[in-house]
């Protein structure tokens, strides 16, 4: 819209030019009108528009460590907050691997209490479920942290 601001502005500054060197009011208006729409056409020509597409299409991918950082933001920043698939997996088999190290399993039903003591009742809910569930930024967030501090504790995962 504001690209055709000059165009307007030109167009209603020569009109009142034209009645003001004597020209009647009718055919100042057509004047307006005719060169309104001639800058408005010129500038829908000559100027492009933008992207309309959003959210932007992530950037095209390049070998190394970029690459990953942003293909990881954007399987963050999923629709409506979800979180991508890939990093609700991930985070699950670091969990697992993490629980494992300390001889526990999540499939087994006689470490709920052990793994529920460390992790809550929550977090072990989601581990243990087998089925596809969403997760919002904010508690993958939350999830990420009760595992590092998870780690932090474990003499085993410094090595």
């Amino acid at each position: 819209m504001t690209r055709y601001v000059a165009p307007i502005v030109i167009a209603l500054l020569a009109g009142a030019g034209c009645w003001f060197f004597g020209l009647a009011i009718v055919p100042s208006l057509v004047v307006v009108l005719v060169l309104a729409a001639v800058g408005i056409a010129l500038r829908t020509v000559i100027l492009p528009a933008g992207n309309i597409e959003w959210p932007p299409a992530p950037p095209a991918p390049s070998e190394g460590l970029r690459r990953e950082a942003s293909e990881l933001a954007w399987a963050i920043r999923g629709p409506r907050g979800i979180v991508d698939e890939r990093i609700i997996e991930r985070v699950r088999r670091i969990a697992v691997a993490s629980l494992n190290r300390r001889h526990l399993d999540v499939d087994n039903p006689r470490d709920r209490v052990r793994i529920e003591s460390l992790i809550g009742a929550q977090t072990y809910a989601f581990l243990s479920s087998r089925d596809r569930a969403s997760m919002t930024l904010p508690a993958l967030l939350s999830m990420l942290s009760l595992l590092e501090s998870l780690e932090k504790s474990d003499p085993a995962a410094r090595n």
